[in-house]
């Protein structure tokens, strides 16, 4: 199966009324082994409001950094944002409007 397969049968799973979390997470899991920033960037989120894994702020921002280092737009915007308040890093303006302008 494709990566963007994997991530669109995980977004199903996840969206399911009683979803199978773990299954879904595996499926991110395989679609980030194959390259997918879209899965790259759930993961991110994933760990950063401890949905279904424990929060971990060190990883969220690792795999955040990931996806936006292939210009997921979603992920370019929350590690702007990350650098404008100081969330797991200093703050630092300069990588926030780099981030900013990588978005556009």
């Amino acid at each position: 199966m494709e990566a963007n397969e994997l991530v669109e049968k995980a977004k199903n799973i996840a969206n399911q009324d009683n979803p199978d979390n773990e299954q879904a997470y595996k499926l991110l899991l395989n679609a980030y082994e194959k390259g997918s920033p879209e899965a790259t960037y759930a993961i991110a989120t994933w760990y950063l409001h401890g949905y279904y894994v424990e929060r971990d702020l060190k990883l969220a921002f690792l795999f955040l950094k990931e996806a936006a280092g292939k210009s997921w737009p979603d992920a370019l915007f929350d590690l702007a944002f990350s650098y404008e308040e100081g969330i797991y890093v200093k703050k630092n303006r300069k990588k926030l409007f780099i981030c900013i302008y990588r978005r556009l």
